[in-house]
């Protein structure tokens, strides 16, 4: 998975400085999250029902979007930092969960794929110009900590890479030659995460959990072409 991971990286960073005609863009996000086998196996080992762990976060992002010339489909590559989640302490156990995202997503324009030009903006609607379906695939670099607070005081740390992958919609809200404001909600999945130190774990147990995320997203992004052309080189 390591040399996957590395793969993905260059290919993100590729795109990310190989183009001129492109925006840079700023996104925050919260997250619903659910880890359903961590859930299950806590509930099943207290004997009683018990809040799911790690309910939501917050994640910060950067990315780098381009477009086709002639199809409104766009691209984008993303670096997230998903910021430190604390549930409350379990069975003497302080747990914390944060990641690093490494993503490629694509802006498909169901109702406009041919990019309306400025004669014909008049015979289309706003929803059916600025809609568009956003196709999700990347890294999910995560750590977790299990701190045993009650005797030994120590933090166990454990990391590993997953797939992520995430389907979405938004809208461009606004949209002018210098700025974009766009608000989407996508659902993203990320399969079996390993959590060893998990509380009421075993040595046979990896205490494996797909993580569920429903997702809700404003991004902000600054046509990096439209600086450029309105600051000619002397």
């Amino acid at each position: 998975m390591r040399s996957v991971s590395r793969c993905f990286v260059i290919v993100v960073f590729v795109c990310f400085f190989g183009q001129v005609n492109a925006q840079i863009g700023f996104r925050a996000k919260y997250n619903m999250n659910s880890f359903p086998a961590w859930d299950n196996r806590i509930e099943e080992n207290r004997g009683e029902e018990f809040d799911d762990i790690f309910q939501s976060g917050v994640e910060l992002g950067i990315d780098y979007q381009f477009r086709l010339k002639n199809v409104r489909i766009e691209f984008l590559s993303e670096f997230a930092i998903g910021l430190k989640m604390e549930p409350e302490v379990i069975h003497g156990f302080d747990l914390e969960f944060s990641y690093l995202a490494f993503m490629l997503h694509s802006h498909i324009y169901l109702f406009d794929l041919k990019r309306t030009n400025a004669s014909q903006s008049k015979t289309i609607s706003a929803f059916k110009k600025n809609f568009f379906i956003s196709l999700s695939t990347g890294i999910l670099d995560n750590r977790k900590l299990s701190h045993y607070s009650v005797l030994l005081n120590i933090p166990v740390p454990y990391k590993n890479t997953n797939l992520r992958m995430g389907i979405g919609a938004g809208y461009d809200l606004i949209e002018t030659n210098q700025l974009t404001i766009t608000p989407s909600i996508s659902y993203m999945y990320s399969p079996g995460i390993e959590f060893y130190s998990l509380p009421y774990s075993d040595r046979n147990n990896t205490n494996t959990s797909n993580l569920h995320q429903l997702q809700f997203q404003l991004r902000i992004g600054i046509s990096l072409t439209h600086a450029k052309s309105e600051n000619p080189k002397l």
